[in-house]
């Protein structure tokens, strides 16, 4: 049976935190312009998941304006938004507070070239639509765990 428990119990080095008695959700920020496919993410991974708190804004603008007044914890990113694409929005993060937040790109089109695209970007990681919400939850999981480790080694003093 596939299992989605939080991220922060699914490894030793990851410690629940907790404030005022409450465990922290995590934070996914999710920009795309359409609206009822924001609104069936947003509550699929909130019911499937009650550790995930979903924002998201409908376009680039809203986005950044989102960003200067909180850092989620990952961006859902689509590539194809109504006032600039996900990539241009990526380098604008990039200049923000939000600059090592990681970004899944969501995108219609899955081919080869996309691939290399995404990938040279530097995307945590990107998934087609329609999106499978375990297979989401999973790579969330992953990126969010992985980017602990990194920091938490990157904290370590150096022996040698």
């Amino acid at each position: 049976m596939f299992s989605t428990r939080p991220v922060k119990q699914l490894s030793g080095f990851i410690q629940e935190e907790v404030k005022d008695n409450m465990a922290v959700k995590t934070t996914i920020l999710l920009v795309d312009d359409n609206e009822d496919l924001l609104l069936s993410i947003k509550d699929s991974m909130e019911s499937y998941d009650r550790t995930y708190a979903v924002d998201y804004a409908k376009d680039a603008s809203e986005c950044l304006k989102y960003v200067e007044q909180k850092k989620p914890d990952l961006i859902l990113l689509d590539i194809m938004l109504p006032d600039m694409d996900g990539f241009t929005l990526r380098a604008k993060l990039k200049m923000t507070d939000a600059k090592d937040v990681p970004v899944i790109y969501l995108t219609a089109k899955y081919d080869d070239d996309m691939t290399r695209k995404v990938s040279m970007l530097t995307a945590d990681d990107f998934i087609a639509t329609p999106i499978n919400i375990p297979e989401l939850i999973l790579r969330i999981q992953k990126i969010l765990i992985w980017r602990c480790y990194r920091n938490r080694k990157a904290r370590r003093p150096h022996l040698g």
